[in-house]
Parts: C-alpha cells; sequence; structure tokens
C-alpha cells in the first residue's frame, strides 16, 4: 500500500510466466493472483508506455497453473482469494469457476469465514455465473456464523452478490438482516450501505425496524463521516456517498414503500451537495423517480436535477433514462421548460429500436400531464408507436397514448386506428379498470367514434370483477358510451352492480356529478328495467353526504342540471329537488 514500483511489478509478472507449474504451491498462486489484481486494479498507471505491461498472460498462465495443483489442497481462503482475483479483474473463466465451485462444496461449511463467503458469491456475482450448490453451500456457511462475527461489508458483499443472481434464500437474507442490527455501524461505508438496501429492495424485504436502524445509520453516521473526511476510495470502496450510492439508497427505500422523510431530506442534501460533472443519467434518473414516488416533491432538488439532466450529453442518454425523468417530473406536477426541451430534443435523435410501447407511453403521458405540447415529439413518438408489434402494447400504454394525444388536443387518425387493432388484440383479463375507463374517454373525445372499438370494450368491461373499479373509472365508462349514443341494457345494468359496491359520499363529487349528467341525457332511463333510475336515485341520495368543502361549483352545476334534465320523467321529482 505504501508504495507501487510499476516496473518492478512488471519484471516479476515476467519471472513468474518464467516458473514452471510443478514449482507453485497453492497459496503462491493465491497470494500473486490477489496482490497483481489489487495493484492493477488500485495502484498507480504507468507513467509511460515503456513501464506499461500487458497483464493478460500471466493471469491467464496463473488460472492455467491453478487447475494443475492437487484439487483437495485448496482450502476456502485460497479459493476465496482466486476466484475474488480474477473477478476484480473482469476476467471470466468458465473452466475455473465450475472447477473451484467444485471444490468448495466438498469443503465443510464451518470451514469458510464471512468474509470468503463474500468474496466467493461476490466473484459468482461479477462473473454472471450462477451455481445454484454453491451459493446453497455459502448459505449454510453464513448462516452457521454468529450474527456479531459479520463486518458491515461482508453482509452487504453477500446480499448484493444474491440479488444480483436472482437467487432468493430468504433464511439466508433474514440471519444477514439480523445480523446488520448487530454490526459495528462505524464501519459502514455509503456504497456498502447502499447494496444492503438495494438487495433488500430486490428481496423485498419489508422489516420498518432494519430500514429505520439503517437510515438513522445513514444520517447520524455515514453522512456526518463522509462530510468531515470526504470521498476516499480505496480498495474499490467509495467511504463517501456518489450519486449512484444516493440513487440505490433512495430508489430501494422508494420500492420498498418506506417513506422516511428524515433520510430522503438527509440524501437531499447530499445530492444537492455533489458536482454535476459526476452525475450520469441513470443515477440522476433513479433519484427522481424515487422521490416521485415516495411523493416527496423537494423543488430545490428537482431543480437542481433538472439542470444536472442538461448537462449530461445528450448522446449518453437512452429511452429509458428520458421516460424516468420525464415521468419523475410529472409525478412531482413540476414543470421545467428547459429541461423538457432538452428531451424532447433527445427524444428526437434516438433510433426507433430504443423504444418499448410503455417508453413512449410514458413519455408523451409526461409531456401531456405537464401540459407541455410539442408536436414534433408527440410526432416522433406517434411513429414508433405505429412501428411496434400490437402485441408489445399493455392496455395501460394504450391508454396513456391515446389520452396524452386527447389531453393536448392533437389529432391522429392513423396513430388512433393501430392504437384501436393493438386494444382488440388484448385479452379481456389485460385491461385494469383505469385503461379501460381512460381508453373510452380517449376515443369519444371527437365525433368520429370508433364503435367497433367500444363494442369490444363494453364485452371487457361486463368480463371483469366489480372491485376493478373505481368511481372514477365507472364514471368515465358511462360518459362516454352516453356520449357515443352506445347504450346497452347489459352494460349500464352491469355498471348499476359496480357502482352499487362503491361509496359515492367518499369520493370525488365531480365523478358523481359525470355520472347523473350522463344518465340524465338518456331519455330511456325512465325503465327500471335498466336499473338506471335506481343508480341516480343512489347517486342523488350520496350527495347530500359529501363533504361541502369537496364539491367545486363545475360539479354543483352538473347536478343541478342532471336533476332538473331528469324531473319530467321522475314521479319523485319534487323529493329530488328538496335533497
Amino acid at each position: 500500500r505504501s508504495h507501487h514500483d510499476v516496473p518492478l511489478f512488471g519484471a516479476m509478472a515476467g519471472a513468474a510466466l518464467r516458473i514452471p507449474p510443478d514449482s507453485y504451491s497453492h497459496q503462491a498462486v493465491a497470494i500473486l493472483l490477489n496482490g497483481y489484481s489489487k495493484t492493477l486494479s488500485f495502484g498507480p498507471k504507468p507513467r509511460t508506455p515503456e513501464e506499461a505491461w500487458d497483464h493478460a498472460p500471466l493471469f491467464s498462465y496463473l488460472s492455467h497453473v491453478a487447475l494443475q495443483l492437487e484439487p483437495f489442497k485448496w482450502d476456502s481462503q485460497g479459493i476465496a482469494l482466486v476466484l475474488n482475483s480474477l473477478a476484480r479483474m473482469h476476467l471470466h473463466d468458465e473452466l475455473l469457476l465450475s472447477t473451484f465451485a467444485g471444490y468448495a462444496v466438498s469443503i465443510p461449511p464451518e470451514a469458510f469465514s464471512p468474509q470468503n463467503v463474500a468474496n466467493i458469491v461476490n466473484a459468482c456475482a461479477k462473473s454472471h455465473y450462477k451455481h445454484v450448490p454453491l451459493l446453497d453451500h455459502m448459505s449454510r456457511s453464513a448462516r452457521g456464523v454468529r450474527c456479531e462475527e459479520f463486518e458491515p461489508q461482508a453482509i452487504a458483499n453477500v446480499l448484493n452478490a444474491y440479488a444480483r443472481l436472482d437467487h432468493l434464500d430468504m433464511p439466508l437474507v433474514q440471519h444477514l438482516c439480523k445480523a446488520t442490527l448487530r454490526c459495528d455501524t462505524s464501519l459502514l461505508t455509503a456504497q456498502g450501505v447502499a447494496n444492503t438496501v438495494n438487495a433488500l429492495a430486490k428481496f423485498d424485504v419489508r422489516d420498518p425496524p432494519l430500514l429505520k436502524h439503517i437510515s438513522s445509520t445513514i444520517i447520524h453516521d455515514i453522512i456526518p463521516t463522509c462530510s468531515s473526511q470526504g470521498t476516499t476510495p480505496w480498495g474499490g470502496v467509495c467511504i463517501g456517498f456518489d450519486p449512484q450510492a444516493v440513487a440505490n439508497v433512495a430508489n430501494a427505500y422508494a420500492r420498498l414503500e418506506y417513506r422516511d422523510t428524515e433520510l430522503f431530506t438527509a440524501l437531499r442534501e447530499v445530492a444537492i451537495g455533489l458536482s454535476s460533472e459526476v452525475w450520469d443519467h441513470q443515477a440522476l434518473a433513479l433519484v427522481l423517480n424515487a422521490y416521485a414516488k415516495v411523493e416527496i416533491f423537494d423543488r430545490s432538488l428537482f431543480d437542481y436535477l433538472g439542470e444536472v439532466a442538461r448537462q449530461v450529453p445528450e448522446r449518453s442518454y437512452n429511452a429509458q433514462a428520458v421516460s424516468n425523468v420525464a415521468n419523475a417530473f410529472a409525478k412531482a406536477d413540476l414543470t421545467d421548460p428547459p429541461l423538457f426541451a432538452f428531451l424532447s430534443n433527445v427524444t428526437l435523435q434516438l433510433p426507433r429500436s430504443e423504444f418499448t410501447a410503455q417508453g413512449v407511453s410514458i413519455v408523451l403521458n409526461a409531456f401531456a400531464k405537464l401540459d407541455v405540447r410539442d408536436e414534433a415529439l408527440f410526432s416522433r413518438l406517434s411513429s414508433v408507436a405505429q412501428s411496434l408489434p400490437p402485441s408489445d402494447f399493455s392496455s395501460q400504454s394504450i391508454a396513456n397514448i391515446v389520452n396524452a394525444f386527447a389531453k393536448c388536443d392533437l389529432d391522429d387518425p392513423r396513430l388512433m386506428r393501430s392504437m384501436s387493432r393493438a386494444a382488440q388484440c388484448l385479452s379481456p383479463s389485460d385491461f385494469s379498470g383505469q385503461a379501460i375507463g381512460v381508453m373510452v374517454n380517449a376515443w369519444t373525445r371527437g365525433s368520429d367514434y370508433d364503435y367497433d372499438l367500444l363494442d369490444y370494450l363494453a364485452e371487457v368491461i361486463i368480463q371483469q370483477p366489480y372491485a376493478l373499479y373505481e368511481a372514477q373509472n365507472v364514471a368515465l365508462i358511462i360518459n362516454a358510451y352516453v356520449k357515443a349514443d352506445r347504450v346497452t341494457s347489459e352494460l349500464f345494468s352491469y355498471m348499476r352492480c359496480v357502482a352499487s359496491t362503491l361509496d359515492f359520499s367518499m369520493g370525488d363529487a365531480q365523478n358523481v356529478a359525470v355520472i347523473m349528467n350522463s344518465l340524465a341525457k338518456v331519455e330511456t332511463f325512465g325503465s327500471e328495467e335498466k336499473g338506471l333510475g335506481t343508480l341516480f336515485e343512489t347517486l342523488v341520495q350520496a350527495v347530500p353526504k359529501m363533504n361541502q368543502s369537496t364539491i367545486s361549483a363545475q360539479a354543483i352545476g352538473n347536478v343541478a342540471n342532471a336533476i332538473a334534465r331528469r324531473l319530467p320523467h321522475n314521479s319523485g321529482g319534487r323529493g329530488d329537488t328538496e335533497r
């Protein structure tokens, strides 16, 4: 650590290559691989071309030697060093990995220290090598160690490795969660804690005491230490927070739906304190999305990261990053015209192959929600959407796309026909109540109705369970079908049944007003066979029970107009008026 002589290390590598395999011991191979991998990863770089040397032959040769040595003399420490060294250098040797995995599972679990386990599984994760018997064996080893014997970095590496390999081992996760509560928090690093909570989110571990313990450690131990020491990388561990660590922590807590306002406030200060040059599009998108998800709409953070986003080179963006950034600002209902102009320009330059149906829908929905009527962007994404196969679309993505065009008053018949075909390719089970409501509303905004689609959606509607619908969905559906004059006894009898399961007095008065106004427009609603009179009466009775402060002038007008329309057809009209 105190001195790295680059020419000397190069010369010794040449000497190591000249030593025959049978002269090496197991320990010598492990120490050489570990020493060179650390030196090359963390030591100084060659100052001149003459000092540089090609390390690939040395690692290839030592890997070959390792496979020639007697198998049963490899111990847990040697196996851990060899695998970790090659992973550190991003060298993937399938034969060596599979051979050493076999060696490891033949050694008793109690022979492995927590650090051995961490190095082995971390090496597998870095090499994308999932060997289930080895992972199970390492789990047994880790679970046999007392919680107090684990260091925080080992816990973080093990959890992170199992998460990256998508290998859920709940007994191991639970044991390491207990170890986290008992470990020495003074040894935690920003990157380590980020890896830990990221793995917890991956495994959906919703443990409030544990999450509170970790957030308290971040706030009271790690952040103050980082502020006093700065960011000091050594041995690949980032002692201070970098953008990715901030993003991983914020994103993990958001995914676990643990809204710790003190933690998010502290992370905001860390994020704003980081130089704009160290951010990339992925980290800033994750941070913005996390704050939007937990509904902490901090204007100072969004303003700062919006400015940072415009400084990230356009060519580094992909469609996912554009959609994440735009969606976060839309969720926060925060406008940033320069940022959205930038995102539009980025989107126009991205190739079609970058986009998915979901990505197109998210970007369009974000621009429409914030009333950014960018015709060039909408035209471009319309073209992209029409080029995608119908199987790429979900009901929600179709709903978002057609709703965005309707909200911005942009007429695109070809797109609407394309989305209609995609919608009719979906099975009834693919629809959500919200998507159905948004779709029928969007397709009945103009005067050119798509009756084939409306008839198909009517069939879809009545096949769904009542619980799928909320009051707003019911209002949109009834209003759309009345407007399109596509009223059927079967559809409206079904909607009456759905409405009977909802408590309208606790909801938005505008939903009640829209339904009443729609029902009042249908001349034949005196017929009880359709159940419409009963539904109307139910809504009339709900209105007086509502909180008056939630009733808008528009709702009052719609309700009064609906009752006035219904009076000639209603023998109890006077009672309606008085109520």
